[in-house]
């Protein structure tokens, strides 16, 4: 599997105002979800659901889009070494796919997915709580980070429920992508604990203005023959942006003039240029930022 693995987190959700319909009793009683009488550590039989609330978050050069929809999981097969077959349903789209969910007899639980343990019980000393109860609970989480990167993955379950958040994303220097899936509905044993309905949106809106003047990693980089140079002001200002080469030679203005607040982005064509090192560097007002690129033929 690529990246690093970086940690293994626990997570505490405690009972508050911002934990949404995740503290909720069963639909019309307010009993509590009772241990599995199979004393499986999860409750997999077949025909339990799972109804999760997925919010996919992008933002790009001061434009965020925010999508809200429902995804649903149910147990439909076991196979003959306890394998779970998994129907997933995203509502959004009306698709249908398929994950195995599988756990060993010391209670690790695996997912097709990802194809890693994402829940150990030895690790299980903080707890969860949903639906009014309280739950063992791990998180796994996995990332490659750097200074200007990073990208993750991350599964939370809890003894007794099964896998309750999915995250994964990118973040990078002026843009991020986030997917999560968080849960907010069981069906076990034909019981609904939670919601069964996920209010679903679509959200585009603009940033606030940058707090402060930033010239932003070209992308993509290296490049080939042209690349993309952004960069941000938080008031009009005069701007220059200007390519130059290793030995301090101009060799290209790409920006001369006056410009307003917000975000900004400008095109770099080397298709006449040799393959190497070049700088980019952005002026407006008294801020100056000088980034490094790379072109490869």
């Amino acid at each position: 599997m690529g990246g690093i693995y970086l940690a293994l987190t626990m997570l505490s959700i405690s009972e508050s105002s911002d934990s949404g319909s995740l503290n909720l009793a069963p639909s019309g009683t307010n009993s509590q979800i009772l241990p599995d009488s199979s004393g499986e550590p999860y409750p997999f039989a077949v025909g339990n659901k799972w109804y999760y609330r997925r919010t996919i978050s992008q933002s790009t050069w001061g434009v965020e889009t925010r999508t809200v929809s429902q995804i649903n999981r149910e147990i439909i097969d076991t196979t003959t070494d306890g394998t779970r077959i998994v129907q997933v349903l995203d509502l959004s789209d009306q698709t249908i796919g398929s994950e195995q969910w599988r756990y060993t007899a010391d209670g690790t639980l695996y997912s097709s997915k990802w194809g890693e343990p994402v829940y150990h019980p030895v690790y299980a000393h903080d707890t969860v709580r949903l639906f009014r109860n309280e739950y063992p609970s791990m998180t796994t989480w996995v990332g490659h980070q750097t200074p200007h990167d990073l990208v993750y993955w991350s599964v939370s379950a809890a003894l007794g429920i099964g896998i309750y958040n999915r995250s994964a994303g990118e973040h990078h220097s002026a843009r991020r992508y986030d997917d999560i899936e968080q849960l907010v509905g069981v069906l076990l044993g034909g019981v609904v604990y939670g919601d069964t309905i996920v209010a679903t949106s679509s959200i585009d809106r603009k940033l606030e203005l940058p707090l402060r003047a930033g010239l932003y990693q070209n992308y993509p980089n290296p490049f080939n023959p042209s690349t993309t140079i952004r960069y941000g002001l938080p008031s009009r200002a005069f701007v220059s942006v200007t390519v130059i080469n290793t030995i301090g030679q101009r060799i290209a203005t790409l920006v001369q003039g006056g410009q307003d607040a917000g975000y900004h982005e400008v095109v770099f064509d080397a298709k006449r240029l040799p393959s190497g090192v070049y700088f980019y560097r952005l002026q407006a007002g008294s801020y100056v930022e000088t980034r490094k690129m790379l072109l490869v033929r």
